[in-house]
């Protein structure tokens, strides 16, 4: 098996999940360069904003100051979505490859799409993966002794998103070899 998949849950590993979450995000707000790469996405529209909406969201975040304020909302915001999820799946891999990152990307879809047609909801926890320490944290929060963490994300009931999801054209995504 390329992949295991791990499940949180319980009340402490969600808070100690939460407060992973919110340590991410901070560190990795007060990256000049996340942050403007961030507000370059978000004013692609690519988190499925309006076109004002993300337009403001990315001058916000690229020109406000780090720390507190709009970051630090944003921090706070991100490690209650993860406290009210009943339960936070994590995929791993025994190697910590690109290749090894591609094939767990590919069993999120699957697990998504499995996950919805069963009604439930799933939103991928990306910032704790992004900064090294709490991924580091996360691997021994799961127990994940010599295998990496290589996607995390909470699972519940919530309500369908509406309309079509914004798809990015296919020439900006291919990579030509």
């Amino acid at each position: 098996m390329l992949f295991r998949s791990h499940f949180l849950g319980g009340g402490e590993t969600v808070q100690q999940l939460s407060a992973l979450e919110r340590s991410a995000d901070e560190a990795l707000l007060a990256d000049a360069d996340y942050r403007l790469e961030l507000a370059r996405w978000i004013g692609e529209g690519q988190l499925g904003t309006s076109w004002m909406v993300a337009k403001l969201g990315e001058l916000a975040l690229a020109r406000l100051p780090a720390g507190g304020g709009m970051t630090g909302r944003v921090a706070e915001d991100d490690a209650a979505r993860v406290q009210s999820a009943p339960l936070a799946g994590l995929l791993s891999t025994r190697a910590d490859t690109a290749l090894a990152q591609l094939h767990a990307g590919e069993a999120y879809l699957r697990i998504a799409l499995a996950a919805e047609s069963m009604g439930l909801r799933m939103q991928p926890l990306s910032p704790v993966l992004e900064w090294q320490q709490s991924r580091h944290e996360l691997a021994t929060l799961a127990g994940l002794h010599e295998r990496f963490p290589q996607h995390l994300f909470r699972i519940g009931h919530g309500e369908p998103e509406p309309g079509a999801h914004r798809r990015r054209p296919l020439g900006e995504v291919l990579l030509q070899a």
